[in-house]
């Protein structure tokens, strides 16, 4: 990439992420090169991009304009190196994703592990969110793709990988913990620990369309300390099946009467002409067809 370009990423990255620190570090940057790569565009146009505050940053009127056109600009750039990409036979490229947290860290390792033993001249970025603002990142083309549970609220291209289970998750101790199975309504009694984040608020949902209203002790956005409290005796929750994966945490799993699933996919946009994104979908088909052939035996 660049100079020219390099400056209009560090302006774009810090558009998306709202502070110049934040975007030095996405970038590998110090927070003083991002800034003088943004005052040196203002000072080349006279124009004034960004205002400046105590939140952060965010575009003027004219930083909006020119926002607009820079991430055509990049697109533009971008498809030209796709384009590269497949006349050279991609040996090299980029894929940006993001992804829940559970299928980070339960399902990915293994996905690359196998894509990169095919295409190990490709690199990756790889960052955790919710469902509805990696919709977002995917749209504003800040991710090439995203793992999240489907269907989706924006217009993308789906290919659904798995299914992921509700469970619920109490003390050893306790005495649902003798259960072979356990309902919504039984956990409406004890301390409920909520995973409060926009991909668990179906937790909730699930107990309102039944018109049950769990005790909610205590809302937190990380598995682990929901874990941890559990453990500990705290209260009960109820959870995701992959999250419980690799957790060290000795509690007592299990499965929900009302047998609640998501539905978990990668979206994409269309129109993103990246070779190495193509040839990342067209992996996934074939480990999602060997996940199938490991369940079925």
């Amino acid at each position: 990439m660049d100079s020219g370009f390099t400056k209009y990423e560090a302006f774009i990255r810090t558009v998306q992420l709202g502070r110049i620190t934040a975007a030095a570090e996405s970038l590998g940057y110090t927070q003083s090169a991002v800034s003088k790569m943004i005052a040196s565009l203002e000072a080349e146009w006279k124009i004034k991009l960004l205002i400046r505050d105590k939140e952060g940053v965010r575009l003027s009127s004219e930083g909006r304009i020119i926002y607009e056109q820079m991430l055509h600009l990049r697109q533009e750039e971008q498809n030209l190196e796709h384009l590269v990409q497949e006349i050279r036979g991609l040996e090299t490229g980029h894929i940006s994703i993001s992804a829940v947290a559970s299928v980070g860290s339960h399902w990915l390792p293994d996905i690359l592990q196998g894509f990169s033993a095919k295409y190990p001249a490709i690199d990756y970025e790889i960052e955790i969110g919710d469902y509805l603002e990696m919709e977002d990142w995917v749209s504003r083309g800040r991710a090439d793709c995203a793992f999240l549970r489907l269907p989706t609220v924006g217009t993308f291209r789906t290919m659904e990988i798995g299914e992921d289970k509700m469970v619920a998750v109490v003390p050893k101790t306790h005495p649902m913990a003798a259960e072979t199975a356990l309902s919504l309504d039984m956990m409406c009694d004890d301390p409920f620990l909520l995973l409060d984040r926009g991909e668990n608020m179906e937790t909730i949902k699930q107990f309102r369309s039944r018109g049950l209203a769990p005790r909610v002790f205590l809302r937190t956005y990380d598995d682990s300390v929901v874990l941890a409290m559990v453990e500990k005796g705290i209260g009960v929750s109820v959870v995701q099946e992959l999250s419980m994966g690799r957790m060290p945490y000795d509690v007592a799993v299990r499965p929900l009467k009302e047998n609640i699933v998501r539905h978990i996919g990668i979206v994409w946009d269309p129109d993103n002409g990246s070779a190495a994104l193509r040839k990342f979908l067209e992996y996934l088909e074939t480990w999602k067809g060997a996940q199938k052939q490991k369940k079925s035996e």
